[in-house]
């Protein structure tokens, strides 16, 4: 006998395809994004050239871009939650289930990013910004590049922290999906 899906399902899978943009995005910066705007590309070629180099307000600007680009991300991950805590209080059964309990912690992962952004990202977001804003207006003696090197490497590595955090949450959905009774 087959069963017709249910709203848990449907908010399941809506839930795991947002968990999976969101993870996806995220992954992104760091493989494809990020060694545009955080290192020397002159360095990485053979002969190396300087001449091959993007200048600070162009680094500066790339990563701007993909800092706006990256809005999206909350977005897929709110999604997410909101999907698999909804396919939770859609399903029967009761929160003794390991399923459910594993959904709600995918949630909460997905979730933990905005906080983590606010509080922690936010800061580094800002200076960039702030020094991206003087390098496109030619004040470049008051942008130090040690520093901005400096904090797009920080950035990078807090970037990091969002996209374990989104793998988490998403690689626990799947595991849930897979698993799931027919």
């Amino acid at each position: 006998m087959t069963t017709q899906p249910s709203y848990a399902d449907a908010l399941g899978v809506v839930g795991l395809v947002s968990s999976g943009l969101a993870s996806g995005l995220t992954l992104a910066y760091p493989l494809l994004v990020n060694r545009h705007f955080q290192w020397k590309q002159g360095a990485h070629i053979q002969p190396a050239s300087d001449a091959a180099n993007l200048s600070l307000a162009q680094r500066l600007t790339l990563w701007n871009h993909s800092y706006d680009v990256g809005h999206w991300c909350p977005l897929f991950a709110f999604g997410a939650a909101l999907g698999l805590t909804g396919s939770c209080l859609a399903s029967s059964g009761d929160w003794s289930d390991w399923n459910k309990r594993l959904l709600v912690a995918a949630s909460v992962t997905h979730v933990s990013i905005a906080p983590f952004t606010v509080l922690v990202i936010a800061p580094v977001n800002d200076r960039l910004m702030a020094l991206r804003k003087l390098a496109n207006a030619g004040k470049t003696d008051l942008v130090s590049e040690d520093e901005a090197d400096s904090l797009m490497a920080r950035w990078g590595s807090l970037h990091n922290v969002r996209v374990v955090l989104s793998l988490a949450g998403f690689v626990t959905a799947a595991a849930v999906a897979v698993t799931y009774p027919n």
